[in-house]
């Protein structure tokens, strides 16, 4: 419905416009009768008020005296020429709507004739700036009992615009002095982790930031911090800001280190129980050769009072007593390289020749000895990428084990083959036994499992050798398929990058 008591100064497209406008419009005169209501005017009322509007009825006949002399003071500002507005909420039933008045005076010339006001249906908005106003209470008391660092950064990462309390018990700063300087945190990363960071930092509109780095807050505590950061997008895929997650690791990094550490002495352990188990077999290997050396040394003495030591019976006399040295030297060098940590080993090209080859030395005597057989490859050309101390001790592991295993049976022997498998390399250590109970090959890789008498053995050989193949990114099994016990180890030649 449309209609005045006289001509309104607008033209035809305003009134149209007016028509249809969402937002409600009622036009009064100086006497707060109705000169002109919209659609939307009527349908507001109707819904809300169970009252038909009309024209030449006055506002305090359609609304009542109550609120009538709420927005009375609103008129009269517009009557005196200013523009103003009003917000008030509505009650209807159960349910509560939202509205934003906004009073307009309406001139010809100087004169005021009358008023236009225009109301707002602001109930969506409104309650959905209701709904995230709770929603933010809701984060902020989480955020303030959470022991993480929340943040949230605009899509250019030059304002902060939110930050959790926890950031001043993690990073020992200030809230207000980071949403200030919201690249505060950057001067307590640690200066060997910062270039790191730095770089990292340009892919969080990415996702893809996920840092492990140190601080050392102003109170001087060294911290380690797991910071990852988030996209948002919005239904355009627009970046429209970044929210991030801190967390302050370092008690779980120290347990880390504690129990690395721990790992490191069982290795030792296991590895000096290797060698304990060799070391009658060592020291024959390092005594053979000192008594070769004090015979020849002598001779040579005793052939030099005589008068008769020539020249040449000096020479090889000399060659022998270097050539033993050289035995003792290799054997001692072999020792030092085993024992010695190797878990932080750079990765290196070697020969697998010479690998097996340095393994045999540490204990080919005990196998001499005790009267066990041993048939290794000699000719082999193959290069892998390994730590190959660690190889090292994985293979003298399995050769003590096949040892024990057949030392006292009348077949004793034991064989270690490699086979070329492409990108990778086999090493099988098989020996006399004629295979292994599938109760103990269940549980023959567990820490401490061992079917030895106590005392001997560590039952941590095989756990470690297993672990430490799968380092190489490799595998360790038994072939319960082969006629005889056998073991095998699949390696890369080269390892992934």
């Amino acid at each position: 419905m449309s209609a005045t008591h006289f001509p309104l100064s607008s033209e035809e497209i305003f009134r149209a416009a007016l028509d249809h406008s969402s937002d409600s419009v009622v036009i009064v005169d100086c006497n707060f009768k109705i000169l002109y209501f919209n659609p939307t005017f009527l349908k507001d009322v109707l819904r809300h008020r169970q009252r038909t509007p009309r024209l030449g009825m006055t506002i305090l006949e359609l609304f009542g005296p109550s609120d009538f002399e709420i927005s009375q003071p609103y008129y009269k500002r517009a009557f005196n020429g200013e523009t103003c507005q009003l917000s008030y909420t509505q009650p209807v039933g159960d349910d509560f709507f939202y509205f934003e008045v906004n009073f307009c005076p309406l001139k010809r010339g100087d004169l005021i004739y009358g008023v236009s006001i225009m109301t707002k249906d602001v109930t969506p908005s409104h309650k959905l700036q209701l709904s995230l106003s709770e929603e933010k209470r809701k984060l902020d008391i989480i955020s303030e009992h959470i022991g993480d660092v929340i943040w949230m950064t605009n899509a250019e990462k030059d304002k902060l615009l939110f930050i959790s309390k926890a950031y001043e018990k993690v990073f020992g700063l200030s809230v207000e002095s980071h949403m200030s300087n919201p690249k505060q945190f950057m001067e307590v990363i640690h200066k060997d982790d910062l270039p790191r960071v730095q770089e990292a930092i340009f892919q969080q509109p990415h996702g893809n930031f996920s840092e492990i780095y140190r601080i050392i807050t102003p109170q001087k505590e060294l911290k380690w911090i797991h910071d990852r950061a988030f996209p948002v997008r919005d239904n355009n895929d627009q970046l429209i800001s970044i929210v991030g997650i801190a967390s302050d690791i370092t008690q779980s990094k120290r347990q880390e280190e504690l129990i690395q550490d721990q790992q490191a002495k069982i290795f030792s352990t296991a590895k000096f129980s290797a060698l304990g188990e060799m070391a009658g077999g060592i020291a024959h290997e390092i005594n053979n050769p000192l008594a070769v050396i004090h015979s020849k040394a002598d001779q040579l003495r005793r052939r030099s009072e005589r008068g008769d030591l020539t020249p040449e019976a000096m020479q090889s006399g000399l060659k022998m007593i270097e050539q033993t040295c050289q035995r003792i030297v290799k054997i001692i060098k072999g020792l030092r390289a085993f024992s010695r940590n190797a878990e932080k080993d750079p990765f290196e090209n070697v020969s697998l020749q010479n690998v097996i080859n340095d393994t045999l030395e540490l204990c080919r005597e005990r196998f001499r000895s005790g009267g066990v057989e041993v048939c290794a490859p000699s000719d082999l050309t193959h290069t892998i990428e390994c730590r190959p101390t660690q190889i090292q001790q994985v293979l003298l592991n399995l050769f003590n084990n096949a040892y024990d295993a057949v030392a006292t049976k009348s077949e004793n022997w034991i064989e270690i083959s490699v086979a070329d498998q492409g990108p990778n390399i086999q090493i099988r250590v098989t020996d006399s036994g004629r295979g292994i109970p599938a109760d103990i090959v269940q549980k023959m890789m567990q820490p401490f499992f061992t079917t030895k008498e106590i005392g001997i053995g560590t039952g941590l050989g095989l756990s470690i050798s297993r672990g430490i193949i799968e380092d190489h990114q490799g595998q360790l099994y038994f072939d319960s398929a082969a006629p005889n016990t056998s073991f095998v180890i699949e390696l890369p030649k080269r390892q992934a990058k």
